[in-house]
């Protein structure tokens, strides 16, 4: 991951959802995460079902049109940081994010 500069965002903030573990209930904490630390939010799908996942896709796009979001399915975080042309970017677990906003 290339370095930020202090206070700056990243150009993408990667999360790993592990659909055979967890799923959010309410995508609003992820959104929010996202849009305070970069300019693109990027979902990395691993296991589970893929209606599981497009279902989750179409909740976020129906809550959220001027931030951009992308799903990818059993990809490598660093083929899709070079798909998605971040040149910075954080990688965070699901779970990770909900334990942060559990504690605000």
């Amino acid at each position: 991951m290339a370095a930020k500069a202090e206070g700056s965002k990243v150009d993408c903030v990667i999360i790993e959802v592990d659909y055979s573990r967890d799923r959010p209930n309410d995508w609003k904490q992820v959104l929010r995460y996202a849009r305070i630390r970069s300019r693109k939010l990027v979902l990395l799908a691993r296991g589970g079902a893929a209606d599981a996942f497009l279902a989750d896709l179409r909740a976020l796009s129906a809550d959220n049109m001027d931030f951009p979001v992308r799903m990818y399915s059993g990809a490598d975080v660093e083929e899709v940081a070079a798909t998605e042309r971040c040149a910075t970017y954080e990688v965070r677990r699901l779970g990770d994010i909900v334990n942060l906003a559990a504690i605000r």
